[in-house]
């Protein structure tokens, strides 16, 4: 069935949500309307159990209430296993603009925070054709991030900053990070402190993955910390024969 084509089927509608309440009001909200059903519904307590029994065959669009724990991985395997399926986030309360950055990432096309039944049900209508939505709240946090930052969501970093965070993703220790850019420990745990509150994560794995979702940036960058020869090739080469050189960790050289 295309979905560009206006059809007498109703939307096939998967409800995601993290306790019964919430599940109840959804699907009432949903049924009652003539144009879509609720197929299939889920409380999810882990993401991984929704991914291994989760079919998309009879949904057309699904429709996610969960705690960002449990959202950010179940968005991103959903996306890889099902990357057509529309997915709207109802989110419980304010948004990080690098997690909103995120779930657009994740192929998510519908994001409010509103609990109205018209809003929802106009939401679910936009994935379905692929038109897309996003609430006036979290565009605006979006524009005013956008705007703090210079329309780029790595210049509120200093050069440092970024530094630290490409020696981050190779594996160095605080220690080693402190030696490699000639600064103290305390000023590099003040750094990596700045670096993941800025990015809105709590921890290295996770500044990791947003490193590597904006690898094309952080590739330029580790050109710039080699100089700024003239002679691109050189540089790639040089490029190379850094990353071969850089010590194990203790936990790589363990396994």
């Amino acid at each position: 069935m295309a979905k560009a084509e206006i059809t007498d089927d109703p939307i096939h509608v998967a409800l995601l949500v993290s306790c019964e309440l919430e599940n109840e009001g959804l699907y009432h909200v949903i049924n009652a309307h003539s144009d879509m059903i609720t197929c299939c519904q889920w409380i999810v307590h882990d993401s991984h159990e929704v991914l291994n029994t989760f079919s998309s065959e009879a949904v057309d669009v699904a429709v996610m209430m969960l705690p960002w724990t449990i959202l950010g991985e179940l968005l991103k395997g959903i996306h890889q296993k099902f990357p057509n399926m529309g997915v709207i986030v109802i989110s419980k309360g304010p948004l990080h603009w690098s997690d909103i950055v995120r779930m657009l990432n994740y192929g998510v096309v519908g994001l409010t925070r509103s609990m109205q039944a018209s809003v929802i049900v106009s939401m679910i209508r936009l994935a379905y054709y692929r038109a897309g939505s996003i609430d006036v709240e979290m565009a605006r946090r979006m524009a005013s991030a956008l705007q703090e930052t210079r329309y780029s969501r790595n210049s509120a970093l200093t050069f440092l900053d970024h530094k630290i965070w490409s020696l981050i993703v190779r594996g160095y220790s605080n220690p080693q990070i402190a030696q490699h850019c000639g600064i103290s420990l305390s000023r590099t745990k003040h750094r990596i402190h700045h670096i993941f509150r800025y990015l809105g994560v709590r921890n290295r794995a996770s500044a990791i993955a947003m490193y590597k979702t904006y690898n094309a940036f952080n590739t330029t960058l580790d050109m710039e910390l080699l100089g700024s020869a003239d002679n691109v090739s050189e540089n790639c080469a040089l490029l190379h024969a850094k990353k071969c050189r850089i010590p194990k960790t203790t936990r790589e050289s363990s396994k």
